[in-house]
């Protein structure tokens, strides 16, 4: 034990002692959010300045295995030692931009340096610790790259934010909060007696359960871990082995065996916590994440809940509290997997298996986890279980319900199983299991209306487009995820059908989209280069239509966005009328007038005419266009180029001809992937 436990010391004492705090492995990372960082500015800057006890915090625990080392192993209190740390960060921050001159017109002889010093923070994990040295670099940049860098530099900004409020710009007030953190401020040292508390992994179980902002996986990772469920249990004809009645020999076997058993354990610990961190670090990849789901905020904070819920469901129904799981779940939301696992791990701690209980649990968590990424690794069972997903057919749980046990079927098999699903929910497979002829398919597909067949539209066309990708000579035997449909994008944003030919009603402008109105009509205008053309006279009708509006409009005394907004529907009528006649009206809501856009470019442009909406889809593939980020459909490209249409000879209209054309390649391109052989996926 040091010199300092069962003591109360301020921050400037614990900064003085000299040690590093170290976070071991089987701890979270740091997770307070800004109600919680704020509660405790809010603590430090409600203390009286003058008054003469200092305010103490919560007690911090340490395991002093590392006190030779002048380090600290933190047990309990990471987060407000973390959230102290960065306050210092803040406050160093201040001090060094202060001018020398001026600190000591303000503070005669008290020295600056005092106001640098903080304590230093290390991780037992290699990975976490040059995650919290990369935040370091740049704490006032909010930092997303993963969970842990992503919530100490939200922290940071809530510190300083807060600050710019409480404390404004006046640097005496800052060097006041400062003084009341550093000397007014303490936490009681407390360092663990393993002979009352346990060893570590006990101590931080114990005195973390039931709080808040513990997540469920993070009280499993603490449970797993605990020498009671990791440690092999033997029976006394196993210890004894044939040896002869001596009791001092039997203790010496019996200390060597949980020797060995020990030493394994800790390897066993290195090794869950290094899959740990991969598990969770490829769940927070976007491309995994929402390959397996639709994306929720109930697990932001640590995903691996997501596969410790399935877990809980598939494996230990039997440890639930007499209750039906969707029901205890529902009232166990943030604990409830860590309820039925803990149960589950007391119930089995004493079994004589080969493999203690705690580390079995991991392994099927660990075998979940790997089923999930040979999914994701293979290119076809990444976009035919991933479409599955996404058309909500399925969710993780009942695919590992349905395929995780028929490891002894073909690969051949499964996927015949998985395309039957698809099939049956595309209308391909009929009510009695049979493929439909192509015929009965076309008219099936010919039937499909906007207003009363939207979803179906939609999953059809996402199927087309992962099809069509997964076709694709050119990126089929490329590795790179380029290669893969981004499910990713499809979810967060949003994408939804568009009609190809604008329905015949009136044009809705953004303030944005009406400024490029007149733009991209020129461009055509220009493109076509005749005035005796069709299609030039119309065009410029409406351009010369757009003028006239807007001068009148500003000429009455109309603001100039909104000015814009009104020349370009008045634009847009005559192109309406123009063009209305393209498509049939029978087609018009058809599957052939559909394709798949995002939300964004969608609402801003609505129903803007054939030709323009492929000139902002270009613009948007080339880069041209502010929002860059924005991913247009592989087979959505290819709808407003008329890459379906055979000889496509007029690209300033969708016609009737166009959307037949479509309408084949949509068939076909479907009613050949699901009647190919399948000696290519032995």
């Amino acid at each position: 034990m040091s010199e300092y436990n069962k003591k109360q010391l301020t921050i400037r004492e614990i900064i003085n002692t000299g040690f590093t705090f170290l976070i071991p492995d089987y701890q979270r990372g740091y997770r307070w959010g800004k109600t919680e960082v704020r509660y405790l500015l809010n603590d430090i800057h409600g203390i009286d300045k003058n008054q003469k006890n200092p305010y103490c915090l919560q007690p911090v625990a340490f395991d002093t295995s590392e006190e030779n080392n002048k380090k600290m192993i933190v047990v309990d209190g990471q987060q407000r030692l973390t959230t102290i740390f960065l306050i210092l960060k803040y406050i160093a921050e201040v001090t060094e931009k202060t001018p020398q001159y001026v600190w000591e017109q303000i503070f005669g002889d008290e020295k600056i340096e005092d106001f640098h010093k903080c304590y230093s923070l290390e991780y037992k994990s290699k990975k976490r610790g040059d995650s919290f040295a990369d935040a370091l670099k740049d704490l006032n940049t909010v930092n997303e790259n993963n969970i842990d860098l992503y919530h100490i530099t939200k922290a940071y900004e809530t510190i300083k934010a807060w600050a710019e409020v409480e404390l404004g710009k006046q640097l005496t007030k800052k060097i006041d909060f400062a003084k009341k953190l550093l000397d007014k401020t303490s936490v009681i040292w407390y360092e663990i007696d393993p002979k009352v508390d346990g060893d570590a992994h006990n101590y931080f179980s114990k005195t973390n359960t039931g709080k808040i902002p513990l997540t469920s996986s993070e009280l499993i990772k603490a449970n797993l871990m605990l020498d009671d469920y990791c440690i092999k249990k033997e029976s006394g004809a196993q210890i004894i082995e044939g040896r002869s009645d001596d009791s001092v020999a039997l203790a010496m076997e019996k200390a060597n065996r949980e020797k060995i058993e020990r030493e394994h354990l800790q390897n066993e610990r290195i090794k869950i916590s290094r899959q740990w961190d991969e598990i969770e670090s490829n769940l927070r990849k976007d491309e995994f994440w929402y390959f397996l789901t639709e994306g929720s905020d109930q697990y932001e904070d640590t995903r691996i809940d997501f596969i410790f819920d399935i877990l809980s469901e598939k494996f230990f129904p039997e440890t639930n509290p007499g209750e039906e799981y969707d029901e205890f779940m529902k009232f166990n939301e943030k604990r409830g997997s860590f309820i039925i696992i803990a149960n589950y791990l007391e119930c089995h701690k004493d079994d004589e298996n080969e493999v203690p209980v705690g580390l079995s649990v991991w392994k099927k968590t660990h075998d979940i986890y790997m089923l999930f990424k040979a999914w994701y690794e293979d290119r076809e069972w990444y976009h035919l279980i991933g479409y599955l997903i996404s058309v909500g057919k399925y969710d993780a749980k009942g695919l590992l319900d349905d395929f995780s046990d028929k490891k002894y079927k073909s690969k051949t098999a499964i996927r015949k199983e998985i395309t039957d699903k698809i099939g049956e929910h595309i209308g391909f497979i009929n009510n009695n299991r049979q493929k439909k002829n192509k015929d009965d398919y076309v008219k099936y597909l010919n039937n499909l209306s906007y207003n009363n067949n939207y979803k179906m539209i939609n999953d059809t066309l996402l199927l087309f487009n992962i099809i069509s990708i997964l076709n694709d000579s050119k990126q089929k035997d490329q590795v790179s995820r380029d290669s893969y449909f981004p499910f990713s994008r499809y979810k967060k944003e949003r994408w939804n059908l568009e009609h190809i030919h604008a329905k015949a009603d009136a044009t809705e402008f953004t303030s944005t989209a009406a400024e490029e109105y007149r733009n991209y009509i020129s461009i055509m205008i220009a493109q076509i280069n005749d005035p005796n053309n069709k299609d030039y006279i119309e065009l410029d009708k409406a351009i010369k239509e757009y003028d006239n509006e807007y001068d009148i409009q500003i000429g009455l005394g109309m603001n100039q966005k909104n000015a814009t907004k009104y020349a370009a529907t008045k634009a847009a009528g005559v192109l309406v009328k123009y063009m209305g006649s393209d498509l049939d009206d029978s087609m018009l809501n058809g599957i052939g007038n559909m394709a798949l856009l995002d939300e964004v470019t969608n609402k801003s442009y609505k129903n803007v005419p054939f030709f323009m909406k492929r000139m902002i889809i270009g613009d948007i593939v080339r880069g041209k266009k502010k929002d860059v980020s924005r991913f247009i459909p592989f087979c959505t490209r290819n709808v407003f180029d008329k890459t379906y249409t055979s000889h496509p000879n007029n690209m300033l209209h969708w016609t009737n001809e166009d959307c037949d054309e479509y309408k084949k390649v949509i068939t076909e391109t479907i009613w050949d992937y699901f009647n190919k052989g399948d000696a290519d996926n032995e």
